[in-house]
Parts: C-alpha cells; sequence; structure tokens
C-alpha cells in the first residue's frame, strides 16, 4: 500500500492551509462590510431624524399633531396671502367705519348736480348716481368689493307722506323745518346675517317733501349722534 496516499507531503499541507485562510479571510471581509454597512445606517439615522420618523412606522406622528401641523401651515398662508388679496380688490382705499368717529369737515362734502349736498365721513363713498338730473345722493361707508353695505345714507325728493305713516313718526324740527322721523329694526341678527335697522326723516323744505335714510347692519333703536351731526350737514336747493 502507498503511505503517500495517507500522508499528505509538505505541499499538500501547505495547500489545504493556503484554502483555510483564504476562506476565513473572505468570511472576516465579508463581516466587515456588513459592519460597516450597519454603521452607514446609523450614521444616516443620526443625521436625519426626521426622515427615518416619516419612513419608519414606529415614529410615525399621531394624526392629530399632523392636522395640527396642517392646519398651522394653512393658517400662516391665509394671514399673509388675505391682506395682500384685499387690498387689491379695495382699490380704492381703507374701509370706512360703520359708525364715524371723527366729526364733520367740509373738505369731504360730496355735492350732486341737482344741488343736494352733505359732508361725508372719511373714507364714504358716493354710490348709486341716478343721473344729472335726479334729485338722489347716497353715500355708503367703503367696504369690500362685492360684498353688502354696512352703513349708509341717502337723500331723496319724496312723495309727501300719508297720515298713517307720519303717525308712526316723531315729530321733530330740521333746519328749522317741522320733520318727522323714526327708527325700527328691520332685520334681527342670525347665526349667518347681520341685523338691520333704518333711520328716516321727512320735512318739507318750501313746496318739496324730502327724505334722509340711515341704515346700518346692526339692531339699533336710536339714532347714534355721530351720524346725526353728518345729517345735519345736508344742504338741498
Amino acid at each position: 500500500m502507498n503511505k503517500n496516499r495517507f500522508n499528505p507531503t509538505c505541499a499538500t499541507v501547505r495547500k489545504h492551509l493556503k484554502h483555510w485562510f483564504t476562506a476565513d479571510i473572505i468570511a472576516v471581509e465579508r463581516n466587515l462590510r456588513d459592519h460597516r454597512d450597519e454603521t452607514s445606517l446609523g450614521s444616516q439615522l443620526l443625521v436625519g431624524p426626521m426622515q427615518y420618523m416619516v419612513t419608519s412606522k414606529s415614529y410615525k406622528l399621531p394624526p392629530a399633531i399632523e392636522w395640527l401641523v396642517v392646519a398651522v401651515i394653512i393658517g400662516g398662508l391665509f394671514a399673509v396671502v388675505y391682506p395682500a388679496v384685499q387690498n387689491l380688490r379695495d382699490l380704492k382705499g381703507p374701509h370706512g367705519e360703520t359708525i364715524p368717529s371723527q366729526p364733520p369737515s367740509e373738505v369731504n362734502r360730496l355735492a350732486h348736480p341737482t344741488g343736494i349736498s352733505i359732508v361725508a365721513p372719511i373714507n364714504w363713498d358716493q354710490i348709486r348716481d341716478q343721473g344729472p338730473d335726479v334729485p338722489f345722493l347716497c353715500i355708503a361707508a367703503r367696504g369690500g368689493s362685492g360684498r353688502r353695505l354696512r352703513s349708509w345714507i341717502t337723500i331723496q325728493v319724496c312723495s309727501e307722506p300719508d297720515a298713517p305713516q307720519i303717525a308712526k313718526f316723531r315729530k321733530v324740527t330740521f333746519q328749522g323745518h317741522p320733520a318727522y322721523e323714526a327708527m325700527t329694526i328691520n332685520r334681527e341678527d342670525t347665526f349667518d346675517d347681520r341685523g338691520l335697522s333704518t333711520w328716516q326723516l321727512y320735512w318739507r323744505r318750501q313746496d318739496k317733501w324730502w327724505n334722509v335714510t340711515f341704515c346700518i347692519a346692526d339692531e339699533m333703536t336710536v339714532l347714534p349722534d355721530q351720524i346725526r351731526a353728518y345729517v345735519n350737514t345736508i344742504k338741498v336747493p
């Protein structure tokens, strides 16, 4: 029997050792590579925790917090954009006060071609012109484009009021002439609509009857003194 078959030579031993060492080296290198990948992942998690929180189910934000973040973002955008949009829509200038806080000033008098005129409160404009031959003048507190009027005054020639109508009015004096006035609530406030109150004045000057009407989107039973001060500046032909 050939003993060399069972007793490997030194060369054979070196060959087997090289094979074993090579396999071990490959295994060590693979383990080092896997460890490096895991270390890289850990670094990414540390550098970008918010990204991991978004992609990991374990760190997903509660729905209430997500809605709160969305609401804050939308609210911030609205606060920035809305004033700019309003400025574009309200090209005439700032809104007028429904009840002016400043006293009348003659520099703000508005006149109609028929001879009617009134001192307008600051930021009130003339509206609803019916033509140069119709004795009608209307001024209103400036507001948003396309919105309802909030406060306005009209002056116009009218027919003589009948007795039942005058019976509901209080007899007063206006600019030295007998007159009748009354204030009523036309509509009460509701959850989706403002109230509406109207003050009316009838008086006769020479051979004409005139009517002055003040309307405001609010519930009132007495004409504010500030509005009366402006009504007293009315001039008619």
